[in-house]
């Protein structure tokens, strides 16, 4: 236990570090959008029912899929993914930044566990920076090895390696 922990926080601290040395890309904004999100790829910390990495790849401006691999509070190992949604101008916006509201459907393995993982959250961008501030929540469908139903939550930061677009 105590090395997955430390290989979790050496993880976290590579994805630090690979973020600060990622310049901002200056891509064009897309359909109103302060930057085009499509083909971004982002990789970060998230805490909560796991606590461990996160990725995310953009498909689009507003569809992603995502995943996170961690330890829950009992020990188990856990992994979850997911294909998500986002609307970008649903909410008020900010003064600066972007804010984002999502649904995502996807699955949740753990060490003895399989479900169906629909969740809706928040999604944040940091103006100038590629850089998402991330909250989701929801029910989980367990289907094996006993049906029943959990609820899950996360919050989360990634760090965007950011590639210029082509133009």
């Amino acid at each position: 236990m105590k090395t997955i922990m430390t290989a979790i926080g050496l993880w976290a601290l590579a994805v630090t570090a690979a973020a600060a040395a990622t310049p901002v890309t200056t891509a064009a904004p897309a359909q109103g959008r302060a930057v085009s999100r499509s083909g971004l790829f982002g990789l970060g910390v998230e805490l909560g029912e796991q606590n461990g990495g996160t990725a995310k790849l953009w498909l689009s401006d507003d569809q992603a899929v995502s995943g996170g691999l961690g330890i829950t509070s009992n020990g188990d190992l856990g992994v979850h993914a997911e294909y998500s949604w986002t609307a970008w101008r649903l909410l008020p916006q900010p003064p600066k930044g972007e804010l984002g509201i999502h649904a995502a459907m996807g699955l949740r393995l753990r060490d003895d566990e399989f479900g169906l993982r629909p969740t809706a959250g928040l999604d944040y961008w940091l103006p100038g920076h590629p850089v998402e501030l991330f909250i989701d929540a929801g029910p989980v469908f367990r289907l094996s090895p006993d049906e029943g139903v959990d609820t899950t939550a996360m919050l989360g930061v990634r760090f965007y390696l950011a590639q210029e677009k082509s133009k």
